[in-house]
Formats: C-alpha cells, sequence, structure tokens
C-alpha cells in the first residue's frame, strides 16, 4: 500500500468558505457564522464593513483593500449586483488591482479557488 499523499504540503492556515448565505459565510475552519458585509482574505477575516457598500466604502476602508496587496478583489452581492464606482475602479486599476463583481455564491466559490492557487485575492461580500 502507497503512503498517503498531502495535496497542500507545506501550506500555512488559509480561510476557505464553508457555506454562504444572505446572513453570512462560515469558513472551513471555524463554525462561526461571519455576518455580512465583511472583507475576507486567505489569512484574515477583515475590516468592519457594516452598514456600507461599494458606493459608501471611506477611504480608510479603500486603503485597508489596497494594504492587503491583493491582486484581484472579488465583490460577492448576496443581493442585488453592485456596480463598481468609477473612483474606486480606478484607484485600484491604478495600483493594478482587478475588481470583478458577482453574486455571492460565485464569489465564495472563485475566492476558494483562487486562495488555492495562492493567489493574492481579497473578497469583499456583501449583504
Amino acid at each position: 500500500m502507497l503512503p498517503a499523499m498531502k495535496l497542500f504540503e507545506g501550506r500555512t492556515a488559509q480561510n476557505l468558505v464553508r457555506s454562504y448565505g444572505a446572513e453570512g459565510i462560515t469558513l472551513m475552519a471555524a463554525p462561526d457564522v461571519h455576518p455580512l458585509p465583511l472583507m475576507l482574505t486567505a489569512t484574515q477575516v477583515g475590516i468592519d464593513l457594516q452598514g456600507r457598500s461599494l458606493d459608501t466604502l471611506t477611504d480608510q476602508d479603500v486603503a485597508s483593500i489596497e494594504a492587503q496587496r491583493p491582486d484581484i478583489v472579488l465583490v460577492g452581492s448576496a443581493g442585488n449586483m453592485p456596480r463598481v464606482p468609477a473612483p474606486l475602479r480606478h484607484r485600484l486599476e491604478s495600483r493594478r488591482i482587478a475588481i470583478e463583481t458577482m453574486e455571492l455564491g460565485a464569489a465564495c466559490r472563485t475566492f476558494n479557488v483562487l486562495v488555492q492557487e495562492d493567489r493574492a485575492v481579497l473578497a469583499l461580500l456583501l449583504a
């Protein structure tokens, strides 16, 4: 019998989304429900975005996103698909950060794939 192979040998702990819904998300490593809206990276459950949307992000919120140094920002929404305000898109793209909007489930699944590929991804998950 062959020994078992580790698929993710040498990797540090990662946030992967186990389940999602309008009330929030749960991560593989923790059973707690993280309410929406929130910012998520492979290693952090981030800034409090309560009461904010893409249109109402503060300069400090955007600076927090930029500080994570993502290559891509995924915006997932449990409700209507948000439009990325032009100033936000231009600010991120000028720093070579792509931003994409999608339905919450698609954003969570895409986030998981990109994290497992060791990509620098940040998810903004909105209610």
